[in-house]
C-alpha cells in the first residue's frame, strides 16, 4: 500500500490525541484520589472554582473536544473513499495495479524536467466506479520566466505517461501545484545544470490541446 494512503497524523489529530489523553488522565486522577487531592492540585482546583465562568467551562471544553474528534473522524472517513489500487479490466479478467507502482514512474517523469528541483506525485483513485482519477504533482521549480509553459508541459507528459502505464477508461485529471520557487543560485539538485527555456516538444510531450480541469 502506498504510504500516503495511510492518512498521516495532522496537527489537529495530534492535538486531539493530546487533549484526549489529558482528559483521560484527569478523569482517572479524580476517580483514584477523589477528594484527597494533593495540596497544589487542590489549590489549583479552588482557583478554577472561583472563576465566574467556571460553571460553563466543562460544557465548553467537552463540546470543543467532541467537535475536534468529529473533525478528525470525518477526515479519516473522507480518506477512506480512495482506493489503494487501480483496476484495469481485460477480456480474461482484471488486473490490479497498486497506486505506489504508478506514482514512482510518474515521479521520475516529472523529475526529468530541468526546471524541477524537487517533486512529489500522488495518485488518487476513488472507490466509486466512474469517478475521475486524479494525479497531483507538487513541485519545487527553479525561478524562470516561462513557468506556465513548464506547468503545461508537465501536465501533458504526465497524462501521456499515465496512459502508457495504465490504460483506463475513467476521466484523468492532472493537477500541478508549485510548492516553492527557488532562485537559480540556490538549487541543490546535482547535475541539473543551469536552467534555460525548454520548449514543450523537447520535453517529449505530445503537441495537442490538453483540457484544463
Amino acid at each position: 500500500m502506498s504510504k500516503h494512503w495511510r492518512t498521516p497524523p495532522t496537527r489537529t489529530a495530534r492535538l486531539v490525541s493530546f487533549l484526549n489523553a489529558a482528559t483521560a488522565l484527569g478523569v482517572c486522577s479524580l476517580a483514584l484520589w477523589g477528594t484527597n487531592l494533593p495540596p497544589r492540585a487542590a489549590q489549583a482546583l479552588d482557583r478554577l472554582r472561583g472563576w465566574e465562568f467556571a460553571p460553563f467551562a466543562p460544557i465548553v471544553a467537552a463540546s470543543a473536544l467532541v467537535a475536534l474528534n468529529v473533525l478528525v473522524a470525518g477526515r479519516r472517513l473522507l480518506g477512506a473513499e480512495n482506493a489503494d489500487h487501480l483496476t484495469v479490466a481485460r477480456e480474461d479478467g482484471a488486473i490490479r495495479i497498486g497506486v505506489g507502482a504508478i506514482e514512482e514512474p510518474l515521479l521520475r517523469t516529472v523529475q526529468e524536467h530541468p526546471a524541477i528541483e524537487d517533486a512529489r506525485v500522488h495518485v488518487f483513485v476513488a472507490r466509486r466506479v466512474g469517478r475521475p482519477v486524479k494525479v497531483l504533482a507538487s513541485v519545487v521549480v527553479v525561478e524562470r520566466p516561462d513557468l506556465p509553459d513548464v506547468i503545461e508541459a508537465l501536465r501533458q507528459v504526465v497524462r501521456r505517461r499515465f496512459g502508457e502505464l495504465v490504460p483506463v477508461e475513467a476521466p484523468l485529471h492532472i493537477f500541478v501545484k508549485i510548492r516553492r520557487i527557488v532562485p537559480e543560485g540556490e538549487r541543490k539538485r546535482h547535475g541539473a545544470g543551469p536552467v534555460t527555456s525548454v520548449p514543450v516538444s523537447s520535453f517529449g510531450a505530445p503537441q495537442y490541446p490538453v483540457d484544463r480541469e
